[in-house]
């Protein structure tokens, strides 16, 4: 598996980053992309292993969906805002995508990414990751 992205946060009520999640794909098939979650520090272990159809990518800029909406205020037509599922893209476009991850919510330009949870099982009660969708602030 080749790491195409990699994107570090914080859970709980720390203030350091103890989470990662490594975006990797399988040699060339686009199906096998998916992201592990993995907790940081001395017990480092993947979490959760979110899949590609479970990724979704917001394909327009906050100020583009804005200018949409006032549109739409306006009494103009607004557009359909678009959205994709990482498994619904080619090699090509989710390496692309992958590049413009920034490296953690408030370092770098381009996608942050939005994290759904859920509880994860015993021994340890974790968090599971079981969506994530990246967006555009600018």
């Amino acid at each position: 598996m080749s790491v195409l992205a990699s994107y570090s946060y914080s859970y709980g009520v720390r203030s350091e980053h103890n989470r990662s999640i490594e975006f990797v794909r399988e040699g060339e098939d686009p199906q096998s992309l998916c992201a592990r979650v993995k907790v940081l520090g001395e017990h480092s272990r993947i979490i959760s292993s979110v899949p590609a159809y479970r990724i979704s990518v917001e394909m327009e800029s906050t100020s583009e969906k804005t200018k949409s909406l006032s549109d739409a205020y306006l009494g103009r037509t607004p557009h359909t805002l678009k959205v994709n599922t990482m498994d619904d893209m080619g090699i090509t476009a989710q390496s692309e995508i992958c590049k413009r991850i920034r490296p953690s919510f408030h370092e770098g330009t381009g996608y942050r990414v939005e994290i759904t949870n859920d509880v994860g099982g015993p021994p340890y009660f974790d968090e599971k990751v079981v969506q994530l969708n990246l967006f555009d602030p600018s």
